[in-house]
């Protein structure tokens, strides 16, 4: 079937100039093959090609090409991979019967451990064998000079590179492919094959990669392994394995290569492997953001975290606001202000960031946004209260902005360039009219002594150009020169108080749809001067200059060991091209893409012209010049090239330019006739030693190649001119690797540690490859060595396993169960009021948020009535009339941010998440008492029957109603009525008295009112006389923790004891155990999160089958209720978890703040702090850290101390996700959009400002040739001043290719510099958008969103789109206008005198988009 796809594609594959059009043919062809039945005809036609034979064949017995090449090779490939054979028996046979021995024979570098696991492992050849060898053998290091080389190229044999298709079809060519068949079979029954193996060629260190020794023989290398290893690897089998791996002509092995070959083989996973042979050859280099073809995975990201410990990316999130004395420690420090009339500049709030090594950069790349908090200032406490210090900073929203710091060199991380590109600022929900703040930013840094440091601001511009530049940019004055900062978006009208925009193109000013403050690029995006210095502890970390990177050569030398290893039969020249299609970044791979021989003079004025040969190739063909087609006798040449080089891919790269001595030949057999001496002195080479036949003999020809180099994929054209006796005049180097003379270059030709080890795992080749030697032996360890990796003690909690908590929260928000009565009262002055009757407000689901009337009939004394001495019995019947109220009531009370628009900056501290989960459970009740009818005359007298009647409004809460009175809360009195705080009912509201029996009131009121479950978990029962600040600190924050809510909890409790022990323990033993400890479980270190969740719902099941047991024995025992009542509850949890364990179900860790740290280490665990403050951390949900379910305990275990000998058990925390509880835990929203990340796709990327899709690339040295490019294309800052830009198709926007650094900056261009040298101002006929509705065509503009809202409403009208685009611009204009003549009325410079309109294909957009959301 894959060749029956490659065949169907073979004319598609053919016209390919690129590795990546190559995949994205295959994988088209794969994608259309969706038809059965086309599948199986494509099986059937390969099927006939492949085996049915032709009448010829079948007389002379002629087997199918396919079976004579398999034949015809496969002796060879034998031999070829004989010595591959060999290293894999004596690797198989360490693996599967020898041990490290750990003795501690090299000082500290191994500890003696029985109960280490000592076989070999990943692990431990990376931890106990690969450094005390090298150690040992290059003490010096392995960057010394004395250390050259790398590995051990072993050639390809030659009749192996020839292999290819018969060029010659004709009959002659037939009979000489039949004839060569024959004789090859009629040696090979005569045993007669004569073929040689080609010498291996030491491999040169890769720049900054870890050497190995020069000279090492058998004998050094027998002693150093038998004392780091054991005598078990010394002796024989260490000769066996030096043999093995030798140079036979040098009689010296490479360490490297042994190594390489020991962890493919060794016992563990692929990531384990990876990440293993990428510090074979790591080296060092600045980050950068340019992105991989193959995104980074999360399992690869796991295997790294987990196997070099840690983050890989130090965080720089604050989860919550820093200690005043904490703040000069801050890398950055913003401030964010807003002028007031009354007090002039307020700060809104602050934003920190704690240091600048995430963002360190080598300037390449497409900077990235990150979201940090807005915190306010701190908040001051009523007196007597006890605060938390900074913790009562309220949260303000969310800062969002891209950081950059480019270092000047590195060897002085510390001075550099600072870049801050500000894309928005979004205040939550509790700031007061965020569209009126009108914010302007300040930052500043701290210097050694904790004082405030004012950055200052680059400017490039020359003098000329601040004159040229005035009347254009004149908004933008503030922008260079003088320290950063962040102007104010929007100028405000002095006379009437409103903002107005500043027309400065994309996206600038309040955004009303986002709610936001937007920066423009122009104005967002600063930089410090280039030499500006800062901390060196903020960019500099003891792992500074930790390789973090892999060159693509080191990737070539792992790919060929691993394909040798496992044994493929492929050359050294494919194994090159796949390893650079599986590791480059741009997914390139070098190329010969033409290759032709022309008869012509070499001064032809034609070739000079010549910058496209395939082009050149087309005209001479049509001109009727014979033109010669040699690209499959170059691509031979080349593996030819390739093997004698010892790797190196340039073509004619074993021709030196300097006079040729025997130690630069590199294996070219100068005396070969095929080689000649030229001119000069230097060798040269025959057409014939190329394979090619000189078809213009004794004339004068020309050879031209067309090719792709490494790296990034460009084009090239190279001349060689070749004499009558077809010699090349002058073999120069051809350069098909991408010289890593710049910045940008070293960045293309490597890749990073999480890319190095995800293309590996991706890769089903190297994978499968690594697999192999894994998967031959899974044993076990020795139980007697298991004791260590036994079972771990847990202890874990299932919060509300029977969903009670969220029914409950579900119930409340449908039924309030507030009781609101409206009792009518008779005013007497000298006695009691006479009580007219009594009516109550209906139930709140019944009542919208729009104030709707409603009549409620009046009635006497009921069992809803308020205990009131004023309530005479036997009055019943005397209470008429109705009520007239209008009631609305808005839930919760204030507009809470929706899921899609909250941030991971959202309220961090206690106090803020308990005010949330209050709003959350709060209402708004508005009522409006209307007027009364047909009242009970209280006052009758001779003359006339009425009364002075009032209304007086209470509120019960209903949960109360069976609440003793001794544990009711302060302010509620018997049966939940609200009282005061002496037990008396407390009013409401009342109104005026109006006389009458039909009165008019018309009077309002409002009442907050919070849900009767929340309310009554809230409210203190007693007032606390604080005579401590830790009696304080304990009771306001079991008020806050109460807020938060308490959920219905199980516990479970996994032993360390081994199963040996729960297997022998006798029926009673069992029964004493306590619930939560008899189901048997063992949780494991190596058993990953999701395991855990199974093993967790199994023990639910074992623990219920045990629980019904127990439940039925107590009631035959006749046990007392409560403890019956206990174990049905216990029964019916254990089943509700047993059944609903589910992916959303979240295992979390408890993690104890730093202050709690330090009591426990300070030994102040029987203190009343320490009780308080753990009580209250342990409770509070943002301390409870989420477990990522793909990763082990062992991957935690350095973290949170799973499996610590003698430790106590861990606690765990077992709860079902939820929008809700993400407000709780901010842990866990953090956790959950880190998750969502890893699906967050580059080609998904479709907004406002940037959109995915693809560019054409133009090769400048190919003759302007075409390549279709992944990039990002972004609004063009300068679109506005373009006046071309109102002609569609004419449009320009700023394109950013994906894979490819800029090649034009040099490597010590500082980032203001090249913050756009990666970047192309692109016409839009070259942009080919992904998304069917690319929202970058819209209205950047935010005076043009508003206006293009009006779009489908004048096309609903009968306008067309050109006379909608008049009618906006008119508008656009007029509002201009106007604006401008506030600004000369204000004594401002008036700014643009044109404004920049609405284009027909921004209305075509906002068309779509509208009206398809409108659909």
């Amino acid at each position: 079937l894959a060749f029956g796809a490659l065949q169907r594609a073979k004319g598609d594959l053919l016209k390919c100039q690129s590795a990546l059009e190559a995949r994205d043919c295959i994988v088209s062809q794969l994608q259309n093959m969706w038809d059965p039945s086309d599948v199986i005809q494509v099986v059937a036609d390969v099927e006939r090609v492949l085996w049915q034979e032709s009448a010829v064949r079948k007389t002379v017995d002629l087997p199918p090409p396919h079976v004579q090449d398999y034949e015809r090779w496969h002796d060879i490939w034998d031999l070829q991979l004989l010595q591959s054979r060999q290293q894999n028996a004596l690797i198989c046979e360490a693996v599967l019967n020898k041990e490290i021995d750990l003795a501690d024979t090299y000082g500290s570098q191994v500890r003696s451990n029985p109960l280490v696991d000592a076989r070999v492992t990943t692990r431990n050849v990376v931890n106990r064998v690969i450094p005390v060898l090298q150690q040992a053998l290059m003490p010096e290091g392995g960057m010394s000079h004395h250390h050259s080389f790398a590995g051990m190229f072993r050639p390809t044999r030659p009749k192996l590179r020839a292999i290819g298709p018969e060029m010659d079809h004709s009959v002659m060519g037939r009979i000489s492919e039949w004839t060569t068949w024959a004789y090859e079979k009629a040696m090979k029954a005569g045993h007669i094959v004569k073929e040689f193996q080609p010498t291996p060629v030491n491999i040169p260190r890769p720049p900054g990669a870890y050497g190995e020794p020069t000279f090492m023989d058998i004998k050094t290398f027998q002693l150093h392994v038998s004392r780091a290893l054991g005598p078990d690897w010394g002796g024989q089998f260490a000769t066996r394995l030096f043999t093995a791996f030798q140079n036979p002509l040098e009689k010296r092995a490479s360490l490297n290569e042994i190594f390489a070959a020991l962890l493919g083989g060794s016992r563990g996973t692929v990531g384990e492997k990876a990440v293993a042979l990428f510090h074979l050859f790591a080296t060092h280099l600045p980050s950068h953001t340019i992105q991989h073809i193959t995104p980074v995975s999360k399992s690869a990201q796991t295997v790294i975290e987990r196997i070099d410990g840690g983050t890989v990316k130090e965080s720089v999130t604050l989860y919550t606001p820093p200690e005043d004395s904490e703040i000069p420690a801050m890398a950055l420090h913003f401030s964010i202000w807003t002028d007031t009339r009354s007090y002039g500049p307020q700060l809104l709030g602050e934003v920190f960031v704690p240091t600048l090594k995430p963002f360190m950069q080598a300037g390449f790349g497409h900077e990235q946004l990150h979201t940090f908090t807005i915190y306010g200032p701190a908040e001051k406490l009523p007196p007597g209260s006890v605060g938390l210090k900074n913790k009562d900073r309220a949260n303000k929203g969310d800062f969002v902005a891209a950081l950059t710091w480019t270092p000047a060199a590195d060897n002085t991380p510390e001075v550099g360039q600072l870049g801050i590109t500000l894309d928005h600022i979004k205040f939550n929900a509790y700031v007061e009219d965020p569209a009126s703040k009108n914010p302007y930013v300040t930052v500043v840094t701290y210097d050694a002594d904790g004082k405030q440091v004012k950055i200052p601001r680059w400017d490039p511009r020359t003098a000329m150009q601040m004159v040229r530049s005035f009347p254009r940019n004149f908004l933008l004055a503030d922008v260079w020169g003088e320290e950063i900062e962040f102007a104010r978006t929007m100028w405000k009208d002095q006379i009437r108080g409103k903002l107005h925009s500043q027309m400065m193109g994309v996206n600038h000013g309040w955004n009303e749809q986002d709610k936001t403050w937007c920066w423009d690029r122009r104005a967002g995006q600063q930089f410090s001067v280039e030499d500006f210095a800062v901390r060196p502890e903020l960019v500099m970390t003891v792992q500074q200059s930790r390789p973090n990177a892999i060159s693509l050569k080191a990737c070539r030398i792992l790919t060929a060991g691993i394909l040798q290893q496992g044994l493929y039969c492929i050359t050294n020249r494919q194994a090159a091209l796949l390893s650079d299609s599986i590791f480059n970044r741009a997914g390139a791979a070098p190329a010969i893409l033409e290759a032709i021989l022309v008869e012509m003079d070499w001064d032809s004025s034609e070739l000079g012209s010549v910058t496209n040969i395939t082009e050149f190739k087309k005209d001479l063909i049509a001109k009727g010049v014979p033109v010669t087609d040699v690209r499959h006798q170059m691509v031979i040449a080349h593996e030819e090239f390739v093997s004698k080089s010892g790797g190196n891919l340039n073509l004619f790269s074993c021709i030196p330019d300097h006079p040729v001595t025997p130690a630069v030949t590199m294996g070219l057999n100068c005396a070969d006739p095929n080689y000649v001496r030229s001119h000069q002195g230097e060798p040269s080479i025959n057409l014939s030693a190329l394979r090619i036949r000189d078809p213009y003999p004794s004339k004068r020809k020309v050879l031209l190649i067309r090719f792709a180099r490494s790296g990034d994929g460009q084009r090239f054209n190279a001349q060689y001119n070749v004499d009558g006796l077809g010699n090349l005049t002058s073999a120069v180097e051809l350069a098909l690797d991408m010289p890593m003379d710049n910045g940008a270059a070293r960045i293309q030709m490597s890749l990073t540690r999480e890319e190095f080890v995800t293309c590996v795992m991706e890769s089903p080749l190297l994978s499968e490859a690594l697999r192999k030697t894994t998967m031959f032996d899974m044993r076990g360890r020795d139980p007697s060595r298991e004791q260590h990796l036994g079972p771990i003690k847990l202890d874990v909690v299932v919060a509300d396993p029977m969903h009670e908590s969220a029914d409950e929260d579900f119930l409340d928000a449908m039924n309030v169960n507030q009781l609101v009565a409206f009792e009518i009262y008779d005013y007497d002055r000298a006695s009691l009021a006479d009580f007219l009757g009594e009516c109550f407000l209906p139930s709140f689901d019944k009542i919208g948020h729009e104030p709707q009337q409603f009549v409620l009939p009046i009635q006497g004394k009921s069992s809803r009535s308020r205990p009131d001495e004023r309530h005479k019995e036997g009055i019943d019947e005397e209470c008429t009339g109705i009520l007239f109220i209008e009631a609305s009531w808005t839930f919760p009370a204030e507009p809470i941010e929706e899921e899609a628009t909250r941030t991971d900056h959202e309220m961090m501290s206690l106090e803020a998440r308990a005010k949330k989960e209050a709003a959350l459970h709060t209402g708004k009740l508005k009522v409006k008492i209307l007027k009364a009818e047909g009242l009970r005359a209280a006052d009758v007298t001779k003359s006339k029957a009425t009364n002075d009647a009032y209304v007086a409004v209470y509120i019960r809460n209903e949960a109360f109603l069976d609440t003793e009175t001794e544990r009711l809360p302060v302010g509620f009195a018997a049966g939940g009525w609200r009282a005061t705080a002496t037990g008396v009912h407390q009013e409401e509201f009342r109104t005026k008295v109006v006389r009458g029996t039909a009165p008019t009131w018309n009077e309002s009121f409002e009442t907050d009112l919070m849900t009767a479950s929340f309310e009554r978990r809230t409210k203190q029962r007693t007032r606390h006389l604080d005579v401590t600040r830790q009696s304080a600190f304990k009771h306001r924050n079991e008020l806050l923790l109460a807020a938060m809510g308490g959920e219905p909890e199980c516990y479970f409790y996994f032993s360390d004891a081994p199963q040996e022990a729960q297997d022998t323990m006798r029926p009673f033993q069992a029964e004493d155990l306590e619930p939560g400890d008899r189901h048997g479980v063992k949780i494991f270190l190596g058993d990953t999160i999701f395991q855990f969740k199974i093993k967790l719902q199994e023990a639910s099941r074992l623990e219920a089958e045990k629980e019904s047991r127990n439940l039925q024995s107590k009631r035959y025992l006749g046990d007392g209720h409560n403890d019956v009542v206990q174990s049905r509850t216990r029964l019916q949890q254990y089943q509700a978890l047993a059944d609903r364990m589910c992916h959303e179900h979240v295992v979390m860790v408890f993690v104890p703040s730093k202050h709690l740290r330090e009591m426990f280490r300070a030994r102040r665990t029987d203190t009343v702090a320490y009780e308080n403050l753990y009580s209250v951390e342990f409770a509070d949900p943002s301390s409870w850290q989420p477990l990522d379910p793909s990763r082990t305990f062992m991957h935690y275990a350095p973290i949170y101390g799973f499996g610590a000998l003698g430790a106590d058990a861990q606690q765990l925390r077992v709860v079902e996700g939820s929008e809700d509880y993400k407000l709780r835990n901010s842990r866990y929203r953090h956790f959950m959009q880190e998750q969502s990340s890893w699906h967050r796709k580059v080609h998904e990327t479709n907004t406002v400002k940037m959109c995915f899709g693809y560019a054409k690339y133009l090769h400048a040295h190919d003759g302007e040739s075409e390549e279709w490019r992944p990039a990002l294309v972004e609004r063009f800052a300068d679109l506005a001043d373009d006046p071309a830009a109102d002609l569609e198709g004419s449009r320009k926007f700023l394109v950013s290719y994906l894979n490819v650094a800029s090649t034009d900056v040099g490597p010590d261009a500082t980032a203001g510099e090249n913050a756009d040298a990666n970047k192309v101002v692109m016409d839009e006929s070259r942009l080919l958008l992904a998304p069917a509705m690319p929202k970058i065509f819209g209205a950047g503009n935010l005076e043009h969103s508003k206006l293009l809202k009006q779009a489908p409403m004048l096309e609903d009208q009968g306008m067309s789109e050109a006379d909608i685009v008049r009618h906006l611009n008119a508008q656009l204009q007029e509002a201009h206008a106007a604006r401008q003549e506030l600004q000369e009325s204000a004594g401002l410079a008036v700014g643009r005198t044109s404004v920049p309109p609405i284009t027909p294909q921004m209305v075509r957009t906002a068309l779509r988009v509208q009206g398809g959301a409108t659909g």
